[in-house]
């Protein structure tokens, strides 16, 4: 029971406000969308890390028998068990997928990666966004990075997200040949392109954690560090900007639970009050990932 003054309704409207003001998903992230136009070209400036997420869709998979004898996967749409409470057509799938919900009620998982970065806009701006795609756009960025690796020179960048590295460029042309209709092309500048203060103001602006924060995710990230040497030194502005934590985190099942019913009686009157659920469910939009978490 939360007690109401004045005070408390005066701070509800204006936190309603507060909210109203906070971007849509598809506002943060970059757009390679060919549903509108045949090609979309987008210049890129990663910055730090990509982290892998699995996108579970509302499919099933099932096995029938071909031509050959061999078996073919195919799958059918099957609304999500909370869908009623939860509008959005995607979940994010637990790190272990032996311990994933999804998983074991047979629901279809894509691997996605997602990655921070600064967009140029046409007049030479730079806005920050989140990039969110899976191995055909990202499987080049590592290859990239295996490659400048295992020339053993200490002078050139190897890692796309950090201090030195070059802009990248996303070519999306509608295909129908290919898997999801869609033929990627991805450019990498020859020259670094150093990150600024600037540059990283625009993302602390967004957000910047608190020192305790910054520093459990330093603890953390050099502990991960001693075990693949591979992973770049620590840079506290790898966690400034929108939160993917928060955005891109597990999405447990909702489970129906009763609605409590709350009486009062006595000898001169009996009234009964009913409670609610406020839950309000994910907005759909045209990208497949809105599991956004505010």
């Amino acid at each position: 029971m939360k007690r109401v003054t004045p005070k408390t309704l005066q701070e509800r409207q204006s936190n309603k406000g507060k909210y109203a003001e906070l971007p849509k998903l598809r506002d943060i992230l970059v757009d390679l969308s060919v549903k509108n136009t045949p090609k979309v070209v987008r210049k890129l400036r990663l910055i730090g890390p990509s982290s892998e997420i699995t996108e579970i869709q509302d499919k099933k998979a099932y096995y029938v028998e071909g031509p050959d004898g061999k078996k073919i996967r195919k799958t059918e749409k099957v609304p999500f068990p909370d869908a009623h409470k939860n509008a959005s057509p995607t979940r994010i799938g637990h790190d272990d997928k032996d311990q994933c919900p999804w998983r074991k009620m047979g629901y279809v998982g894509t691997t996605r990666f997602v990655q921070r970065c600064l967009e140029e806009q046409e007049d030479g701006t730079w806005v920050h966004k989140i990039l969110v795609k899976g191995p055909a756009v990202f499987d080049n960025f590592f290859n990239w990075e295996q490659s400048r690796r295992e020339e053993g020179d200490p002078d050139i960048s190897t890692f796309l997200g950090g201090d030195n590295a070059p802009m990248v460029r996303i070519t999306a042309v509608a295909d129908s040949s290919k898997l999801g209709g869609v033929d990627y092309t991805i450019g990498i500048n020859s020259k670094d392109m150093p990150l600024t203060e600037e540059h990283i103001n625009l993302l602390r602006v967004v957000r910047e954690p608190s020192a305790d924060d910054l520093n459990a995710f330093r603890k953390e990230w050099n502990a991960d560090r001693e075990h693949d040497k591979e992973m770049p030194e620590w840079r506290d502005y790898f966690e400034f900007g929108h939160d993917m934590r928060r955005i891109f985190k597990f999405t447990p099942p909702i489970e129906d639970t009763p609605t409590p019913v709350l009486s009062s009686n006595s000898e001169d009157e009996t009234e009964e009050e009913e409670t609610t659920s406020t839950e309000s469910s994910s907005e759909a939009d045209d990208f497949t990932v809105e599991d956004l978490n505010w």
